[in-house]
């Protein structure tokens, strides 16, 4: 009786700290038991999600499909997560395009099949459950996974390499208005490195003024558009360039917010207007006049239909910290 007593006098104690520590906090006391990061954001599911990590316990697909690049017929594959739910050259590449001495069906590991080649995805997939995956078909505009033989990384991660001078953009066909809450209302939680130059890292824009989208960086500024006759919010990000950082972007109806590694460095009040673009872009905007592509590497974009409250943003901030090791 003394020892049961016992325990649950250092439950009660555990509880009343972890209550007493504020909603973020209290949510890693009661919840550190390894679970993916969008099954810890219980408001609302994400409208896209792309990583170099599994985002979802729910999520039995690949993390994306590749292409190696050699001389004849390339061979193309989708690379699984490994068995730290991750891509890296133990993650298992199933073939779907023969070439080289690889069948349709072969599998193979992706150290294996990138030995000695450079390495460019086709396919970003899409692990949100709504099927936007974002993709390429022209070869030289295909971003990067593998240099020469080498993985690509940042902070010792796997990660995507966009080139600027290839134009290199992966694309979906999804309207904004589908992307984002009534009057082009979201969250982008992003993990990249800021770009040198001007570039538009990702989003939304119709060439002008219609725009949901982000430069990270340009003219050493974070720039921010959202709407039909877009607000803009700025931060200067010089220091963070070709440097790995978790970034949230935030519009709601009445608020503009960016968020660099768990800070928020800037806010606005503007008043947000719907959009009415239909393509959304990874690693760059076609439609821009000129090389408005990103300059460096990308790991991870999740989109969210909704301004995410502060509690959430710090979940979020707080996983991308410890699996990518970011200030």
């Amino acid at each position: 009786m003394l020892r049961i007593a016992f325990i649950a006098l250092l439950l009660f104690g555990f509880l009343s700290e972890a209550r007493s520590q504020g909603p973020q906090q209290t949510f890693w006391a009661l919840n550190n038991n390894g679970t993916f990061l969008l099954d810890q954001i219980g408001s609302t599911g994400a409208s896209v999600a792309y990583s170099v990590r599994k985002l979802r316990k729910g999520y039995t697909g690949y993390a994306m499909r590749v292409r190696q690049n050699r001389s004849g017929t390339d061979p193309q594959g989708d690379v699984a997560f490994d068995a730290n739910n991750q891509v890296s050259g133990s993650s298992i590449v199933t073939i779907t395009t023969a070439g080289g001495t690889y069948s349709v069906g072969d599998k193979v590991s992706f150290s294996s099949f990138y030995s000695g080649y450079s390495v460019y995805v086709v396919t970003w997939y899409d692990q949100s459950g709504n099927g936007r995956n974002v993709t390429q078909a022209t070869t030289s505009q295909q971003p990067r996974i593998v240099n020469a033989g080498t993985l690509e990384t940042s902070n010792s991660k796997a990660s995507i390499r966009f080139i600027n001078s290839s134009s290199t953009v992966l694309s979906a066909t999804v309207a904004s208005a589908t992307m984002f809450g009534s009057g082009y209302i979201g969250t982008a939680s992003l993990v990249i490195e800021a770009s040198s130059g001007s570039t538009s890292s990702f989003g939304y824009s119709d060439g002008g003024t219609d725009r949901w989208q982000a430069h990270i960086d340009e003219g050493s500024y974070l720039y921010f558009d959202v709407g039909s006759s877009y607000n803009r919010l700025s931060y200067v990000n010089s220091a963070n360039v070709s440097v790995l950082r978790n970034y949230a972007l935030v519009a709601g109806s009445s608020k503009m917010e960016i968020w660099v590694s768990g800070t928020k460095v800037a806010s606005s009040t503007p008043a947000m207007s719907a959009s009415t673009t239909g393509t959304f872009n990874v690693g760059g905007i076609p439609l821009f006049p000129g090389s408005w592509y990103h300059d460096a590497h990308q790991s991870e974009i999740i989109i969210f239909p909704l301004a995410l409250s502060t509690s959430e943003i710090g979940i979020l901030e707080n996983n991308q910290k410890s699996f990518y090791s970011t200030p």
